[in-house]
């Protein structure tokens, strides 16, 4: 499943200018007028990331953005705005309001893909590390909450290694296509590829706090084969366990 991106936006011509920019580079693509659909249609949706404008009629996009932020379900969302305000003061004013990018229209189309681009991927290293040590970071979304749950129930099956989509939609009441869907789209990742690494990343941190075998440690993280343990870790890393461990030495 592709990344979700809602365009808030009253013109239409910009409208189908974004919509076939990003369509063709795969993301899913949705829209609403101004801010007040907009919200409404984040709830429905639930978006990877939001292009918005400013000037719209009923609900502003600094409004709308003000609002968003203020939600603990959204206030995360990476937000571009695309305005034909210019100013400095424009620009910020939107930053104050919570904006994490503000391109000026007319816009070069490169430039906002690579913005896009990056503001998904600093949102995909969020979500690693909140499955990693959810402890560490707070961030209170629906997504937010679903990882750290998720993280919890790997945590207290990792030596398990018949973990798979049904074990986890049963455990945490979802259907087996939802939990799909939600993976891919968090960590653009299918099920069993994000637990791999899952296991991957806890016995890498094994490995480097010692105390344990290579061997032992495979079991440990879910892998009841050594060499598809070290065969794994070596394409994940470029390294070898053992190599990580003689650098801990």
């Amino acid at each position: 499943m592709s990344n979700r991106i809602l365009i808030v936006e009253d013109d239409k011509h910009i409208v189908e200018t974004l919509r076939d920019l990003l369509e063709i580079k795969g993301y899913e693509v949705f829209h609403a007028s101004n801010g007040e659909e907009g919200y409404r249609r984040m709830e429905a949706v639930n978006p990877s990331a939001i292009i918005l404008d400013i000037m719209m009629p009923v609900v502003d996009g600094l409004e709308f953005l003000q609002r968003m932020r203020a939600d603990n379900r959204y206030k995360h969302l990476p937000v571009i705005m695309l305005t034909a305000k210019h100013t400095d003061e424009n620009r910020l004013e939107g930053f104050k309001s919570g904006a994490d990018h503000y391109i000026t229209k007319p816009f070069n189309q490169e430039e906002l893909l690579m913005v896009l681009a990056n503001l998904l991927k600093r949102r995909q290293e969020l979500v690693i590390k909140t499955l990693q040590s959810p402890e560490d970071i707070f961030v209170d979304s629906k997504d937010s909450v679903f990882l750290s749950q998720l993280h919890d129930y790997l945590m207290q099956n990792i030596r398990n290694d018949r973990i798979n989509l049904n074990n986890i939609a049963g455990e945490m009441n979802y259907s087996p296509s939802s939990i799909q869907k939600k993976i891919k789209r968090l960590t653009d990742k299918s099920v069993s590829q994000f637990v791999r690494e899952f296991r991957l990343e806890y016995a890498k941190q094994l490995i480097e706090q010692e105390g344990a075998s290579i061997k032992e440690i495979a079991f440990l993280s879910g892998f009841h084969s050594h060499a598809y343990f070290s065969r794994c870790f070596r394409e994940y890393f470029g390294t070898t366990p053992t190599e990580v461990s003689s650098a801990q030495s």
